[in-house]
């Protein structure tokens, strides 16, 4: 498999997932089910009792609309790192289309980045900012994953990155265990890599994080937070997963009562991983994290990516992804083939 065609299987299935969750969103996957007499399964007009009840169908979130906005900053530069997804994300955040969809978290972590002085709150004295921990920095982690060479500096990468919008110890976690299960993915096309070295990044990446805690980057110190450990959520995530291989609707269920949807990283992130092991091609990967509703466009978006790399064989249908490129002026190949340029393959065994 060419790799530019590898890497636009990922973004058009990031995209396609994020696309289908954003239907789903806000929503549990009973209530899904009811109205719908069954999963979601294809691309329709957002309903009028959604969180996103307005937008237009194929609309995307701020995640995915973020992730690109970093990758097209690193094609444009012809250069990957921290910088150019600092540059991406102010890029990004001046864009009136975008004014609406910006994520708390984010938007704070982008105000201090453009050295906006914000006014100190009760938020900023407390020991662990356990708000702040979501998925939200997994866009800055995924977009330098796609572009690193996934040497032994891949995790300490990430983690620098999604500090740069998410400074907290879980969120920059996450970050490392999908950014390295998507640059595993992307050298080897192998499922089981991508799964190991996302758990490997779980654990190691923990560590790393708990050393550079205090330390800054941009304008904000890395703080700690409290949750559960997320490398034993995915490694359950990945038993649940694995249980309901090619059955969707008992994935649904399961992953929902197990792990979750939130848009909690200590959720989100594993879930990831549970709809990756519980599928048998990527649409059904898709279609797994999108009906666990709540949160479903980011962990629909980052599964998307994944399954693509894994499964790049099969595109979602041309009319939605035309659509979807249309509704949020996107152009997937050209910068899929500037991506596949610019990223050094580097060696990606499973472990």
């Amino acid at each position: 498999m060419d790799r530019a065609n590898r890497y636009y299987a990922a973004l058009s299935w990031g995209a396609y997932g994020d696309a289908l969750g954003m239907i789903c969103e806000g929503k549990s996957s009973a209530v899904l089910y009811r109205q719908n007499s069954g999963p979601v399964t294809a691309l329709s007009a957002i309903p009028a009792d959604s969180v996103n009840a307005g937008s237009p169908r194929g609309s995307l979130s701020d995640f995915f609309t973020l992730l690109t906005a970093m990758l097209q900053q690193m094609a444009a530069d012809g250069s990957w790192g921290v910088e150019q997804a600092k540059a991406g994300a102010l890029r990004w955040s001046k864009n009136v289309r975008y004014a609406t969809q910006r994520e708390p978290i984010t938007q704070r972590g982008i105000k201090l980045l453009s050295g906006q002085q914000l006014p100190l709150t009760k938020q900023d004295r407390v020991a662990c900012f356990n708000r702040s921990a979501t998925s939200g920095g997994c866009a800055a982690g995924l977009a330098v994953a796609l572009c690193h060479p996934g040497d032994s500096r891949l995790v300490d990468d990430i983690i620098t990155a999604a500090q740069s919008t998410h400074p907290n110890l879980l969120s920059v976690t996450g970050a490392a265990a999908v950014g390295s299960a998507l640059s595993a993915a992307l050298a080897t096309g192998s499922r089981l890599a991508a799964i190991q070295h996302g758990l490997a990044a779980a654990q190691n990446g923990y560590r790393q994080a708990l050393g550079r805690l205090g330390q800054t980057v941009g304008c904000e110190r890395l703080r700690p937070t409290a949750g559960p450990s997320l490398y034993r959520r995915i490694q359950l995530a990945v038993q649940l997963g694995n249980d309901c291989r090619g059955d969707l609707d008992r994935a649904v269920q399961q992953l929902g009562d197990y792990i979750g949807a939130t848009q909690q990283v200590v959720d989100a992130v594993p879930a990831v991983f549970g709809c990756l092991c519980a599928a048998t091609n990527a649409r059904q990967a898709v279609q797994i994290a999108a009906n666990l509703g709540d949160d479903s466009p980011t962990i629909a978006a980052i599964t998307g990516l994944l399954a693509g790399a894994v499964w790049p064989q099969a595109l979602p249908d041309t009319d939605s992804l035309t659509y979807i490129e249309r509704e949020n002026a996107l152009d997937l190949l050209p910068l899929a083939e500037q991506l596949a340029h610019l990223a050094p393959l580097g060696p990606k065994e499973e472990i």
